[in-house]
């Protein structure tokens, strides 16, 4: 899951550095979002569940903020009629690839049985 979830954001994320106005603004990103909010929350409740796996649920809580964070940066920009500006773009993606890497190399340490699925 964390993979594919991985995998759409960055392809979305390049896809929106690319973008010019309208299809840059938030208006055309919203279903994007939406389904990020609920696959974001379907791995917390996925790790949740897991014992012993606070540094799992840490990292996931923290990939939740940091998606926020770009949707309400997206919105901020979007009302000004603009794109995302790369310089904007491009510490986000980098904090939200770390955290996915984070999450994936938590699981990957685990002993087999053990990861969340």
């Amino acid at each position: 899951m964390t993979d594919a979830l991985r995998a759409t954001t960055n392809d979305h994320l390049q896809r929106l550095a690319g973008e010019t106005a309208p299809a840059c603004l938030h208006e055309a990103h919203r279903a994007f979002y939406a389904q990020e909010k609920n696959d974001v929350a379907a791995l917390e409740r996925r790790v949740v569940s897991q014992p012993k796996n606070d540094p799992t649920i840490e990292q996931v809580r923290g990939l939740g903020s940091s998606l926020a964070s770009l949707e309400e940066l997206h919105k901020r920009s979007s009302a000004s009629g603009r794109c995302l500006a790369m310089a904007e773009l491009s510490p986000l993606s980098r904090g939200i690839d770390t955290s996915f890497a984070s999450i994936l190399e938590i699981e990957r340490a685990k002993p087999a049985g053990s990861q969340s699925r």
